[in-house]
């Protein structure tokens, strides 16, 4: 039955639906040429992710039961096993997997819409808006941005399948089980679809007659159950010590003051909706403890924004429902839970399905009854917005095409925006650029607040021991423990500073006292390492490596100073077959071996010539 009425739907419909297509291809198609990116999500998701290298019930369990990027999002993950399994680590696969669901949803929302009794027309230019507005080339581009538009298609099947229950159409019992199945769908890949709950309660308030079951409530109790649940796991995996970090205090200090900052926010999304220009990375959106004149006016715009609604909900329940369904797509993102990023233009994504509904209600209400003249202007001009929305998209998703263009972006729309200095700095070290990345975090570091500052000064403190100048590193490690004292990241930093400087006994107490924050901490395990190493301690050290082994997968500068601990430990065997590991995995230092006196008691092996002569020809081994 299903697939007679969605075939006979696309039949009917197949020139909107085409062109929905031809349009998204046209402003999202040139996308397929950008990177990953190096420094935002995309490893931590994508290439630096193992899970998603193959189907095997490893990495299954390890979607379901792992925490990635702070977040709970399994299926997020399977998806991208399906890319990976489809292409590779190939970007262009990945994008395309994302216009394929934005698509997606953008058709949904188009027979979502019709459902509702829009005219093709209306409904057509609605699915336009949606699926080509600026506001939305963040979740559409960005690889790791796959939540959102995985989850809105899932959030739009189950509202699909809720309307045929409520409406008691053919096999609606089987639709109820399939609305709750796809909701529990849309929860596992981003928390937001929360909201489905309430916009079901909205509906029912605004539609009574399409309602033609009783208990209006007791049906949304399981929905209402999954949403709790997945908002507590999303509210407990977005703290610090689950490696999420999204989750901080009140901005301001106060819910008082959060809500005065996110007044002139609220209204800058209602600017962005219809002025979409100087989008951006990253907002630095001024925190605010006082009532000035700018949340003043902000309060009053949408007062009188509250007013309109109410009058709208009295007059025309229908026309309510689309307008109600903006301010519930921003309820998780309003900072009642606070966040640390105040705003995003991702976090339109789910309001612009209100904002788009409105705009096709708007345009069925003015070609309603209007002569040929004014519906072909009307037309025209709906087809002009597209066509400019489309355009703005298409320049604004250019500038995702890699890390770089990314955060020089950023820093020039937002130059108060310590994220954006901070990641631009990132993405200067990754390129070899120490000064410039020095300037960048710099900058970051005056504009800090919260936990952007322990991100600026630890980086700083690194880049700073990088270009050899460990007063500087000193200085800002020391602000960093000041600032932080459980930083554990800080403690090793400075036990670097002993290590350089030839102090172990200082730089021994560091590591420890950062590995007591943080057990797992990797960097401080293998420099703890490398300190008893140094100092003739080759078993304490080999136990902190073989500890690493637990956490990651073995690396070829680990298994090489294994295999010195291996050698001074006087287990030669042991040692050559480390040393042949860090050889297989590509360490390419033959000097630093031959000059290397932790591997003096492996030297005159004849596997040790063997190895040398296979992974270095033409190198001749000391004394032979």
């Amino acid at each position: 039955m299903v697939i007679k009425q969605a075939t006979t739907f696309i039949r009917e419909n197949l020139l909107p639906l085409l062109l929905l297509g031809v349009v998204a291809l046209a402003v999202f198609g040139p996308s397929l040429g950008h990177d990953f990116l190096v420094n935002w999500d995309d490893p931590g998701y994508v290439t630096k992710n193992e899970a998603i290298r193959s189907f095997g019930p490893a990495n299954l369990k390890a979607a379901f039961t792992s925490f990635y990027v702070g977040n709970y999002a399994p299926l997020q993950i399977v998806s991208y096993m399906l890319d990976h399994a489809l292409w590779g680590l190939k970007p262009a696969g990945f994008i395309f997997a994302n216009i394929a669901y934005h698509l997606l949803s953008a058709v949904l929302f188009y027979a979502l819409l019709r459902r509702f009794s829009f005219s093709a027309g209306g409904a057509l230019f609605a699915a336009l808006l949606f699926l080509v507005h600026p506001v939305q080339v963040e979740s559409v581009v960005w690889i790791s941005q796959r939540k959102n538009v995985l989850s809105m298609v899932f959030y739009l099947v189950s509202l699909h399948c809720y309307l045929s229950w409520a409406r008691r159409e053919e096999g609606a019992a089987i639709a109820y089980v399939a609305s709750l199945a796809a909701f529990a769908a849309a929860l596992l890949v981003k928390s937001v679809a929360v909201i489905l709950p309430l916009t079901l309660l909205l509906h029912d308030r605004c539609f009574p007659a399409e309602r033609r079951r009783g208990g209006a409530f007791a049906d949304k109790i399981p929905y209402l159950l999954a949403a709790l649940a997945i908002g507590y796991l999303a509210v407990l995996t977005q703290s610090a010590e689950y490696g999420g970090g999204g989750r901080t205090g009140y901005h301001g200090g106060s819910p008082w003051a959060t809500l005065l900052t996110m007044l002139p926010v609220y209204l800058t999304y209602i600017r962005m909706i219809f002025w979409p220009v100087d989008l951006s990375v990253a907002y630095a959106p001024p925190v605010r403890t006082v009532m000035d004149l700018e949340v003043i006016g902000a309060a009053l715009v949408l007062l009188l924004l509250v007013a309109g609604a109410f009058r709208l909900y009295r007059k025309n329940r229908g026309g309510f429902f689309w307008v109600a369904a903006i301010p519930v797509g921003l309820l998780p993102v309003s900072q009642i839970i606070p966040l640390v990023t105040l705003m995003n233009d991702r976090y339109l994504y789910f309001p612009m399905i209100g904002v788009a509904a409105c705009g096709g209600y708007l345009l069925d209400r003015l070609l309603s009854g209007s002569p040929v003249g004014r519906r072909q202007t009307v037309t025209a001009a709906c087809a002009v917005l597209i066509a400019l929305c489309g355009f703005a998209s298409l320049q604004r998703a250019r500038v995702w095409q890699n890390s770089l263009r990314l955060w020089e972006d950023g820093t020039a729309k937002q130059p108060a925006s310590a994220v954006a200095w901070y990641m631009l700095g990132e993405v200067r070290a990754k390129d070899g650029d120490v000064p410039a990345a020095i300037a960048a975090e710099e900058r970051a570091r005056d504009l800090c607040r919260g936990v952007e500052c322990r991100l600026a000064l630890r980086k700083l403190g690194e880049l700073y021991l990088q270009a050899d100048m460990p007063d500087k590193a000193g200085e800002r490690i020391g602000e960093l423990l000041r600032l932080f004292p459980d930083a554990a990241e800080g403690h090793a930093l400075s036990g670097h500073i002993g290590y350089q400087s030839g102090d172990m006994a200082a730089a021994e107490n560091s590591y420890l006292k950062a590995l007591q924050l943080d057990p797992g901490l990797v960097s401080a395990k293998k420099a703890l390492g490398n300190v008893y190493l140094a100092t003739g301690r080759p078993r304490l050290a080999m136990e902190q490596y073989t500890g690493i082994l637990r956490q990651q997968k073995q690396s070829a500068d680990l298994a090489y100073v294994m295999a010195c601990a291996a050698s001074l430990m006087g287990n030669r065997r042991l040692s050559l077959e480390y040393l042949d590991e860090a050889l297989s995995l590509g360490y390419n230092s033959p000097d630093s071996i031959l000059r290397n006196p932790e591997l003096d008691a492996i030297k005159g092996e004849e596997g040790f010539v063997r190895l040398m002569q296979r992974h270095f020809p033409g190198v001749v081994p000391n004394g032979r």
